[in-house]
Order: C-alpha cells, then structure tokens, then sequence
C-alpha cells in the first residue's frame, strides 16, 4: 500500500502541468502544448498550437505557416485576424471582428 501511494505521489508531480500561453508580440518556430490567448497583438509564425488560438477584444493576429490543432476563435470584438499558409485541424468561429483575410 504504502508503494502504490510513493508511485502516485510521484506520478502527480512528474506529470507537467498545462497552462495557457499569452501571446503578446511574436512566438517563432515553438510548439505549444495548450490555448494560445491573444489579448493585443500577436504573430505565429511556424507554431504548432496542439489547442486552440483565441483572440479577445481588440485583438489583432497574424499567423502564418503554422498548425492549430484545435479551433480559431474569437470571444469578443477583435481588431484583425491575418492567416497566412497554415492548417487548422478544428473549426474557425470569428464573430465579431472588424478585418478578416484567410488564405491558403
């Protein structure tokens, strides 16, 4: 009994944790294992997102010969969404936003 909880305590802290990366100017050749926040201004240029990107209000993005894995979304009225050569695996969900360009 006492092994099972050594190997669980150590199991819980071995594990790391998630947490959401904010974006503020530009991330660059990264892999981000969780949500990529955009309050401001923000670049992703060649990032593999394995969650989803979402902009704020106000926010402006460029993201460009990059991966999403889940959605692009936005939660609330956001300034810009420029996205350029990349592959978004979930749903894009822009609502509300003043400029949109998407391209392959």
């Amino acid at each position: 009994m006492k092994k099972l909880l050594v190997l669980s305590t150590l199991l819980a802290f071995s594990v790391p944790a998630l947490a959401d990366v904010n974006c503020n100017g530009t991330i660059k050749n990264r892999t981000i294992d969780d949500n990529v926040k955009i309050q401001k201004l923000c670049t992703l240029d060649n990032v593999t997102v394995k969650g989803n990107v979402m902009l704020h209000s106000n926010a402006q993005a460029t993201i460009k010969n990059s991966r999403i894995d889940g959605n692009l979304e936005s939660k609330g009225q956001f300034s810009r969404v420029n996205a350029q050569a990349n592959r978004i695996d979930g749903n894009i969900q822009l609502e509300d936003g003043r400029n949109i360009q998407l391209s392959s």
